[in-house]
């Protein structure tokens, strides 16, 4: 329940020489004057004795001198009493050792199953004598030690984390790292999952700067443009208290720069067929997806030959639509115009040619031959048979 950092726990990242000062002045500041002067179990609490605003779903810690006996640690005899009542305040509990590495204190962290009542008055306990707390080797506290804190009426804001972005974070032999540098992505589509340390939160979220708005994990986007991004989701609890820091990553799109030009890969009538149907369509296919705009009558021409013998097709069918296929990987030229009817002629020559007027998605002219200094076009023949 607790979403506030354990006071203890901090001081694993201090200095020797500053943890032991600073575990001096807590020792003042947290314990309360009668286990200063009755108690040498208890190196202080958290909340401190006598504290006000507490946060109503904080958790209660109490440090110890030196190593406890874990057995004697229970609900049972580290308690929490509401003011005016007589029965413990329901919670889990459980113990820390940190102090058998001499990093900080031993601790003990009751935590309350439900958030505490505002504006209120809590005493905890920690019980003595011979059914109380322990110390490792068998010493008991000579009596109770308890201090007091009052409520706020404010519980601690979520905290959002970021489990799975573009950038990270990723998981390495059983640990989770984030990456950095972050190495550009050429995906232009991208996935964020992140959860909040309160189980009942609502989520917002933000890309490159918007506004935050409701989404959900993971959030999804798609078609992002080349360049830097940023991602941002804050938590909301059902209290309504909204991560103050929001979560962020970012990562940067650089997708491939297409410079391959296209080419025709497959024509059909096929290249020297002869006795071809006299209604059929022209029909051209490429290596890769074109620009439909570039797929017209100025760049997919069908020319009639004077004889089945003469290379010199000077008439162009003009009167002949070009359509682009819809995933632009192939355009249908229609010999018959766009009203007629008629036939082609029969035992008739045509030339057919997709110009380098036509291009792909990328703006790259199409190029038949790349050996071939300059960009080629495609010329293709085809006779009519005489049916």
């Amino acid at each position: 329940m607790k979403a506030k950092a354990n006071l203890f726990r901090t001081l694993l990242v201090l200095p020797v020489v500053l943890l032991a000062a600073v575990l001096a002045a807590l020792l003042m500041a947290s314990a309360p004057a009668s286990a200063q002067e009755g108690s040498s179990f208890v190196y202080g609490t958290d909340p401190s004795d006598r504290q006000i605003g507490v946060l109503r779903d904080t958790n209660v810690e109490a440090a110890f001198s030196w190593p406890m006996d874990q057995t004697t640690i229970t609900t049972d005899t580290f308690t929490l009493v509401k003011e005016g009542t007589t029965s413990p305040v329901e919670a889990s509990l459980a113990y820390y050792s940190y102090c058998l590495a001499g990093d900080a204190p031993c601790s003990a962290v009751l935590n309350p199953n439900a958030d505490l009542e505002a504006n209120t008055t809590y005493t905890a306990t920690l019980k003595g004598g011979e059914n109380g707390i322990k110390d490792d080797p068998g010493a008991q506290m000579a009596g109770d030690y308890s201090w007091s804190f009052t409520t706020g009426d404010s519980t601690a804001p979520p905290e959002t984390t970021i489990t799975s972005a573009p950038c990270g974070p990723r998981q390495v032999d059983g640990g989770t790292y984030w990456w950095s540098p972050c190495e550009p992505t050429t995906s232009t589509s991208a996935s964020i999952a992140f959860v909040s340390s309160k189980a009942d939160s609502t989520f917002e979220c933000s890309l490159d700067d918007a506004a935050f708005t409701s989404c959900t994990s993971p959030q999804t986007y798609s078609g992002l443009s080349d360049g830097a991004h940023a991602f941002r989701v804050r938590a909301t609890d059902a209290s309504g208290n909204t991560d103050p820091t929001p979560a962020s990553t970012g990562w940067t799109v650089a997708t491939p720069v297409d410079t391959t030009a296209p080419s025709v890969s497959e024509i059909s009538p096929a290249p020297g067929a002869t006795k071809v149907a006299r209604g059929t369509d022209v029909v051209a296919t490429f290596s890769e997806a074109m620009d439909p705009t570039t797929l017209n009558t100025s760049t997919f021409k069908l020319y009639k030959c004077s004889s089945t013998t003469s290379t010199t097709c000077p008439t162009q069918i003009t009167d002949a639509p070009v359509k682009a296929g819809a995933d632009g990987l192939s355009a249908t030229l229609n010999p018959f115009g766009s009203t007629s009817t008629t036939l082609l002629p029969a035992k008739t020559k045509y030339k057919v040619v997709v110009t380098t007027g036509a291009k792909d998605v990328a703006g790259n002219a199409l190029d038949q031959d790349p050996s071939t200094t300059g960009n080629q076009q495609k010329v293709a023949y085809f006779t009519t048979g005489g049916g």
